[in-house]
Order: C-alpha cells, then sequence, then structure tokens
C-alpha cells in the first residue's frame, strides 16, 4: 500500500532530469504536430518555458544555462511562426492558385 507523500513532496519543482525529459517529449510533440496548428504554437511556448526554467536552475553549468538560453529563445520564435503559418490542407488540395488552373 502506497502511502501519500508529504506536502513538501508534493510541491517540490520536478527535477532537472525530469523537465529536460518532458521538454524532449514536448518537442518530439512539435515535430510531430501539423504545421500551422495552433496545437504546434503551443507545444513550442511550452518547450520555451521549459528551457527558460532549466536555465535559472542554480546547479546548471553557466556553458548549459547559455545553451538553454538560447534554445529558448529560438523555441519563442517558433510559437508565433507556428500560429501565423497557413494551414495546409490534407491531401495536397489548395496547392495550386487559381490562376494556374484552366
Amino acid at each position: 500500500m502506497r502511502h501519500p507523500a508529504p506536502a513538501a513532496e508534493q510541491t517540490a519543482p520536478p527535477s532537472s532530469q525530469a523537465l529536460l525529459i518532458n521538454t524532449l517529449t514536448l518537442m518530439t510533440g512539435y515535430a510531430q504536430a501539423p504545421a500551422g496548428t495552433f496545437h504546434r504554437s503551443l507545444l513550442a511556448g511550452q518547450v520555451a518555458q521549459q528551457l527558460g526554467e532549466l536555465a535559472a536552475r542554480p546547479r546548471i553549468s553557466p556553458a548549459m544555462r547559455a545553451l538553454f538560453m538560447r534554445l529558448a529563445g529560438e523555441w519563442v520564435l517558433l510559437a508565433p511562426a507556428a500560429e501565423a503559418a497557413p494551414a495546409q490542407p490534407a491531401g495536397g488540395a489548395g496547392r495550386h492558385s487559381p490562376a494556374g488552373v484552366q
């Protein structure tokens, strides 16, 4: 039988390793989400947020901190780009402009 964890354990932030694994999972979800979807934009924002959290960890080396901050900045840029990109119809429909259709 499992006993409930003390309140301090329930509110403790995730370990750096757990946060990194979750971030990588979000990156995979982003890569698999259809381009131009709101879901993809949300995933990019979550990745940026978690990379920023990793960079703020006190035991992170200066080199890793700089890497996480640079990556977070790049993911921040992906969030609005994914939201603004036009959705591509399934099956390739709409690939040709009306001017090209006879």
